[in-house]
C-alpha cells in the first residue's frame, strides 16, 4: 500500500483541477443561461408611449459568426388609451461612439409574438446601444431606448476552459491506466516467483 499512495495523491490532484475547471466552465453556461438567459429589461417612456425590451441569446443555430445572435423582444404601450401598440414600427438599431453607426434595420407590419416585436440583431461587442422605433400608425411617433448589452465571456476563454477540462479528464485516465498496469505488473511478478 505504501507504494501507491503516490497514485493516489495524483488521481486526487487530476480530480480537484478537473473540479476547478469544470466550476469556472459551469460559471459559464450559469452566465449564458440563468433564467433562460434573459438580460436585465430596459424599459422607457414619453409622454405618449413606453417601450420595453428583454433580450436573449438567440436559440437558433448560427451558419456564420456574423449571424444573429440576439433575440429582442420589444413592447409597445400607449398612455393615452392605455393598450398595447400592436400596429407596423421601423425599428433602427445603432451603436458605437455617440450612437453614429447603424446596426440593423427592421421593419414590421405587425407584432410577432403576441404583444411583442421580436428583432434578432449581431450585437458584436458589448456595449451601449440605442433602439428607435418609428410608430407608423402613431403620426411617425418616434421613441428612443438607450441600453446596454453585455455578451458571454470570449470564445477563446470558453476553448481554455474546454481543454482543461479535457486535460484533467485525460490525467485521470493516465494516473487509472498507470495504476492498473503496475498492479498487474506485481501482480504477474509474483507468480512467476
Amino acid at each position: 500500500m505504501r507504494h501507491e499512495w503516490p497514485i493516489v495523491l495524483f488521481g486526487w490532484l487530476s480530480i480537484m483541477l478537473m473540479q476547478t475547471a469544470w466550476s469556472d466552465h459551469s460559471m459559464l453556461l450559469h452566465y449564458v443561461g440563468r433564467l433562460d438567459g434573459a438580460d436585465a429589461p430596459f424599459v422607457t417612456m414619453d409622454a405618449r408611449f413606453e417601450m420595453g425590451m428583454t433580450s436573449y441569446p438567440t436559440k437558433f443555430q448560427r451558419p456564420k459568426p456574423s449571424s444573429p445572435n440576439k433575440d429582442f423582444y420589444v413592447y409597445l404601450y400607449d398612455l393615452v388609451i392605455a393598450d398595447a401598440y400592436l400596429g407596423p414600427v421601423e425599428f433602427r438599431l445603432y451603436g458605437g461612439r455617440d450612437y453614429q453607426r447603424l446596426i440593423a434595420t427592421f421593419a414590421r407590419e405587425k407584432t410577432d409574438e403576441g404583444d411583442l416585436y421580436l428583432l434578432r440583431p449581431f450585437i458584436e461587442a458589448s456595449g451601449q446601444y440605442l433602439l428607435r422605433a418609428r410608430l407608423l400608425e402613431a403620426s411617425n411617433h418616434q421613441i428612443d431606448m438607450f441600453f446596454e448589452q453585455k455578451l458571454p465571456l470570449a470564445q477563446s476563454k470558453q476553448h481554455r476552459r474546454d481543454y482543461a477540462i479535457l486535460l484533467s479528464l485525460g490525467t485521470c485516465l493516465l494516473v487509472l491506466f498507470s495504476y492498473v498496469y503496475f498492479k498487474q505488473r506485481k501482480h504477474s511478478r509474483g507468480l512467476s516467483s
